[in-house]
């Protein structure tokens, strides 16, 4: 994800750490529409724009996605671990 973070902004994602912001990143909120665009492509998930707005750094986003991935149909969030 923060690779993709990286490629959008075009900066060394080594810059970028969960705790950056987007407005250290110089990101507007056309930025982060199309920023979530690429992340749903790229993990083929969709993500509701409601569990990522308000999120100001890069690690919210970051939770707000893998809570998405885990709500997917197949992630196996609730399934049990099984051989016991």
């Amino acid at each position: 994800m923060i690779g993709a973070i990286a490629r959008s902004k075009r900066i060394d994602a080594a810059e970028i750490r969960p705790e950056t912001t987007f407005e250290e990143l110089g990101m507007d909120s056309l930025d982060a529409i199309e920023l979530l665009f690429e992340i749903e492509e790229e993990f083929d998930l969709t993500v509701e724009d409601e569990a990522v707005q308000g999120k100001e750094t890069v690690g919210q986003v970051i939770e707000a996605v893998l809570e998405a991935l885990a709500d997917e149909p197949g992630a196996g969030g609730d399934a049990p671990a099984g051989g016991e």
